[in-house]
């Protein structure tokens, strides 16, 4: 199983980075230059290698008709096992090695897929290009 594992994570040829937004009631702190509140990133608590696929066929309830072509809404992200990613992350594609216009994109982490004999974690994940690439990950 472990090199069946390992297997895995050497195909996995495409990188995201995975940020946790906080708590959105805190108080932020305050910036001491402006008085204004404190711009804080999220924490990373994922970067590293990853693959997006599209589900093997979209079911109803999760895709979008555009001009009588269903698209999916819903994506599968697939990272090693050492991520540990919880629904309300955000990840944004950092390389895609064969789909380059994928870079930069942003998607909400919805679940996890739990899966016997797993040789890598598996979450459904919303979003695409329509998420800007300016916007807070």
């Amino acid at each position: 199983m472990l090199r069946a594992i390992a297997a895995r994570e050497d195909q996995m040829l495409d990188a995201c980075t995975v940020a946790r937004p906080g708590d959105a009631k805190a108080t932020p702190g305050l910036d001491p230059d402006t008085g204004m509140p404190a711009q804080v990133d999220p924490p990373t608590v994922y970067d590293g290698p990853c693959t997006l696929s599209d589900p093997g066929q979209v079911q109803p309830g999760r895709g979008t008709v555009n001009d009588g072509s269903t698209v999916p809404n819903v994506r599968v992200l697939k990272v090693p096992h050492r991520a540990a990613l919880q629904p309300g992350d955000l990840v944004r594609l950092t390389a895609c090695s064969f789909s380059p216009g994928l870079a930069g994109d942003m998607f909400l982490v919805l679940g996890e897929e739990e899966r016997s004999y797993a040789t890598c974690r598996r979450y459904q994940v919303r979003g695409s290009s329509w998420l800007s690439p300016g916007a807070p990950a």
